[in-house]
């Protein structure tokens, strides 16, 4: 895959790129339009994400570690046996995605939408009230 490590892509339209296998470590994302992309098994480890539509993208595999998608739109998104390791996720918008075996340990989810978002076989390193409260919110486990 291409090697974009530490591009500024602010306000790109990268939406239905095919970008699976690229290497996009450290770069800056923010309100860029990735929806419907393929960035499968693409390092995104340390990649800002702030406000970016993501929407119907295809992350499984990806490395999301130490990267931040806060305000995002997830919506709809496949991040099955995704890396989200400290990630920050604040109030962005899991709705419909499936995390099935996403590694979520140390990752922030205050205020995240997760309506229908699938949790199954995730290993998720948070509270038993943090479990409960995202049920609560719509998650499925």
């Amino acid at each position: 895959g291409a090697n974009l490590s530490g591009t500024y892509l602010l306000e790109a339209d990268l939406s239905d790129a095919d970008l699976k296998n690229a290497n996009l470590n450290g770069s800056y994302l923010n309100e860029a339009d990735l929806s419907g992309a393929d960035l499968s098994n693409t390092d995104l480890s340390n990649v800002e994400f702030c406000h970016a539509d993501l929407r119907y993208t295809d992350l499984s595999n990806a490395n999301l570690s130490k990267a931040r998608l806060c305000f995002g739109n997830l919506r709809g998104a496949n991040l099955r046996n995704a890396n989200l390791r400290n990630v920050i996720l604040f109030d962005t918008d899991l709705s419909d995605a499936d995390l099935n075996r996403a590694d979520l340990r140390d990752t922030e989810l205050k205020h995240a939408k997760v309506v229908n978002a699938y949790f199954h076989n995730s290993i998720i390193g948070i509270s038993k009230s943090l479990k409960q409260e995202l049920i609560t919110r719509g998650a499925i486990f």
